[in-house]
């Protein structure tokens, strides 16, 4: 609570005093709390050509196919909790609309936690069906971003980069 007073005059020169209270019930995010997420979607370039001679099958080859496969599905708003954070048993549990997945955290270090598989969200997040994923999330007291990786060849890999915010 912050109590100010200040001295008002009016056009007749009377002094008279008004007092503002203003009431914050605000609290710092915490590992605890519920965040949303909307996500910036981009492909890396693995600077690698396919060979020419190599049979990728339905493989994606080019930066044009990466991109395109990118764009294929928008990156959803994402609502994200962190059960059992700083515990054995810890969890990412991603909501999409009406879905819901559970990511495994493999480290829990210096405000980052790291997922090595996020296969079991890739159906609700990723476009098509990526061959390796991973969810890395940054932040010290609380989560402010989860970086979702998605492989998809040697030649196609799509980062959706989610900033995060106390819902």
């Amino acid at each position: 609570m912050i109590r100010r007073e200040g001295v008002l005059r009016s056009n007749s020169m009377k002094r008279f005093t008004l007092s503002l209270i203003f009431v914050c019930a605000c609290s710092a995010a915490t590992w605890n709390d519920t965040f949303t997420g909307t996500s910036s979607r981009t492909t890396e370039d693995a600077s690698v050509e396919p060979d020419p001679e190599a049979d990728l099958g339905d493989a994606i080859a080019s930066p044009q196919a990466c991109s395109g496969l990118a764009s294929s599905k928008p990156a959803p708003t994402i609502t994200v909790t962190f059960p059992n954070h700083g515990s054995a048993g810890e969890k990412i549990h991603i909501v999409v609309a009406a879905q819901s997945c559970d990511l495994d955290v493999d480290s829990d270090t210096d405000g980052v936690v790291f997922a090595s598989d996020a296969a079991p969200c890739a159906p609700l997040i990723a476009p098509g069906a990526p061959g390796q994923s991973s969810a890395t999330v940054s932040g010290d007291t609380s989560p402010t971003s989860i970086l979702f990786q998605w492989s998809y060849t040697d030649f196609c890999a799509i980062d959706d980069d989610y900033s995060l915010s106390k819902k």
